[in-house]
């Protein structure tokens, strides 16, 4: 399906109505949700691409949650100045556990980096990391 317009509200109106129209359901952790599967969205004008209706900030909200991401970090300080709604998030209101930094830099987590993170916490040395392991967290801190 193939969706186009001249400019960009115009489009996204198209878009919402079609997708509240939707009978494609999904069901998400929280909650369900409507989609469109196999959708082409064409803007006929492209320097028509800016949102007179959309608020102000959405830009710097998702370029301040990109950085929060490459950061590795999941700290509320961190990401609270451009979404706030992250603090709901968070159960010490300090950090927000579900945040993607720690899992897409420390994925793979071997069970020696595990113990020698928890170690670490703990105040316990423990020896190197082995030669065997090829774990990028292994030999950095992910906490």
């Amino acid at each position: 399906m193939q969706i186009s317009d001249r400019i960009l509200d115009d489009l996204l109106r198209k878009a919402f109505r079609k997708l509240l129209a939707s009978k494609h359901r999904a069901e998400a952790t929280r909650g369900g949700a409507r989609e469109l599967i196999g959708v082409l969205l064409k803007l006929e004008r492209p320097r028509a691409r800016l949102s007179r209706s959309e608020t102000r900030g959405r830009a710097f909200s998702c370029l301040g949650e990109l950085l929060w991401y490459l950061s590795g970090d999941n700290q509320l300080d961190f990401i609270r100045h451009y979404i706030k709604k992250y603090e709901d998030e968070s159960e010490d209101k300090k950090t927000v556990y579900g945040g993607y930094g720690p899992r897409i830099f420390c994925q793979r987590l071997s069970s020696y980096s595990m113990l020698k993170t928890s170690a670490l916490r703990l105040g316990t040395r423990i020896s190197p990391v082995p030669a065997h392991s090829n774990s990028w967290c292994a030999t950095t801190s992910c906490t």
